[in-house]
């Protein structure tokens, strides 16, 4: 990637930072804003892997299935936003 080793570990560390933090937003939102970006930024993730990493696609716990299978629980929790919103509404 070009970068000096020694900024290699602070490049994860804030990373990882960054992706418990995204995580935290789930617990405390429920706005469909945040589950729209977990998809958008899914596919990206996987289309990345794609042209970057080609071989992961047939390793165990890939791309495909963990990344298909958190968009799907994103849908589902569309789903139920939707249907929150339509019960408060009645």
């Amino acid at each position: 990637m070009g970068l000096p080793s020694e900024y290699i570990f602070w490049v994860i560390s804030l990373s990882g930072i960054a992706e418990i933090s995204f995580g935290f937003m789930f617990l405390l939102f429920t706005h469909r804003y945040l589950h729209r970006l977990n998809i958008i930024s899914l596919i990206g993730l996987f289309i990345f892997v794609l042209l970057i990493y080609p071989n992961q696609i047939y390793q165990a716990f890939n791309p495909v299935v963990m990344n298909f299978g958190l968009i799907s629980l994103s849908i589902i929790a569309l789903w139920c936003i939707d249907t929150l919103q339509q019960i408060k509404l009645e």
